[in-house]
């Protein structure tokens, strides 16, 4: 079971992630022409896989690293979904 510091830890990584992404593609000049804001959340959820392996959590057990694998996925689509729902890209 993951600890509450190792899911704050969690947490702060992805809202460094997702609020860094979300700044950069709100200026044209960094997204392409075929990006669409419905396609943000899912996007940040395929790169919240990336982030367990990137950042040494010291989980041993396998099913510690799935509920860690599981908490990036779930706190970057919440915060992608806020993000979008609040600058209103949701109705674009």
């Amino acid at each position: 079971m993951i600890t509450e510091n190792k899911s704050i830890y969690i947490a702060n990584i992805c809202y460094a992630n997702v609020c860094s992404a979300f700044a950069c593609f709100c200026n044209p000049k960094y997204r392409g022409e075929k990006f669409k804001w419905n396609e943000f959340e899912g996007m940040m959820q395929d790169k919240a896989e990336d982030l367990g392996l990137i950042y040494e959590l010291g989980l041993r057990s396998k099913a510690d690293k799935e509920e860690a694998k599981a908490l990036f996925k779930q706190y970057s689509r919440e915060i992608s979904k806020m993000l979008l729902s609040r600058s209103g890209f949701d109705k674009e």
